[in-house]
């Protein structure tokens, strides 16, 4: 059976520049990307399925080789499953896949990263319950405090992935660092994974930046099968045009969740620091 898969892997955080980074590293000739799933959660099944997203699942090594199936000599395949990170068997199972495995890790504040977290089920109309609920009543919301606060607590999940492969193998970045300087973020990566540094990729466009649907209607139609296969038709004027229509793009204060996040990483953000031997001080106020 023919290995075409990946060399390297994004493995998270959630809701910190996985999308972006798919995006920026697919443009490289040197580089494969899937497409079709963009995110295979192969390694990190049956696990995942803990969660309350509704996801297609890859789940056997035959439909693994599948997704990449399309790699015609590209130097590098990259798998981009943000569960990688938080699910510790993830580890050990991409491990026995590709021992010299390349593992990219992306960590965001943990305090900003729930809330994106919570805004992004709250667009999908996942979560019905206000940040300040589901973090009062833990047991209540398990799930929905797994994904907002435990997958937050960064220290083991870093731990995991040094012990299992090694420092040299681990690349542990900054969501802050990749927000300030895009370029020298992504150079970074490519050095990191032996790719052609020198390439230009286009790094002007956001991907999965904040918005919330003016109603459940515009989201259940942009979700659609039948705009889905649509959209590609449809000019970049059109769409731009009507996204203050379609989208509000003023997030909403969180002031009173935020001091109680602070508290709930705080001792995580410590422990952190401590290891990469970086100050995470900024993180938290």
């Amino acid at each position: 059976m023919t290995d075409n898969g990946p060399e390297f892997f994004v493995v998270g955080a959630p809701k910190s520049a996985t999308s972006s980074l798919w995006a920026y590293l697919g443009q490289h000739p040197d580089i494969f990307v899937p497409d079709a799933p963009k995110e295979s959660h192969f390694f990190s099944y049956p696990e995942v399925t803990q969660a309350y997203y509704k996801r297609s699942y890859v789940t056997t090594r035959e439909e693994y080789n599948a997704v990449y199936a399309a790699r015609s000599g590209e130097k590098l395949a990259g798998d981009f499953s943000p569960s990688y990170l938080f699910y510790p068997q993830a580890a050990e199972r991409i491990k026995a896949y590709r021992p010299q495995a390349r593992i990219i890790m992306v960590l965001r504040n943990p305090v900003k990263r729930a809330i994106s977290h919570y805004l992004m089920d709250l667009r999908m109309g996942l979560q019905k319950n206000t940040l300040k609920e589901v973090l009062q009543n833990p047991q209540t919301h398990a799930s929905f405090y797994r994904e907002y606060v435990q997958v937050g607590l960064y220290t083991p999940q870093v731990k995991t992935y040094l012990d299992t492969f090694g420092q040299n193998q681990v690349s542990i970045l900054l969501y802050e660092d990749f927000l300030r300087d895009k370029q020298s973020f992504v150079t970074g990566i490519l050095k990191f994974i032996g790719a052609d540094s020198s390439f230009q990729l286009d790094l002007e466009t956001a991907h999965n930046a904040y918005r919330m649907p003016r109603s459940q209607v515009v989201e259940k139609f942009r979700q659609s099968a039948l705009w889905q296969g649509m959209r590609s038709y449809v000019p970049a004027f059109l769409k731009n045009s009507a996204k203050p229509l379609m989208d509000n793009t003023t997030k909403p204060d969180f002031s009173a969740e935020e001091p109680m996040l602070v508290e709930l990483f705080r001792e995580d953000v410590a422990q952190l620091a401590e290891l990469l031997k970086r100050d995470l001080s900024f993180w938290l106020p």
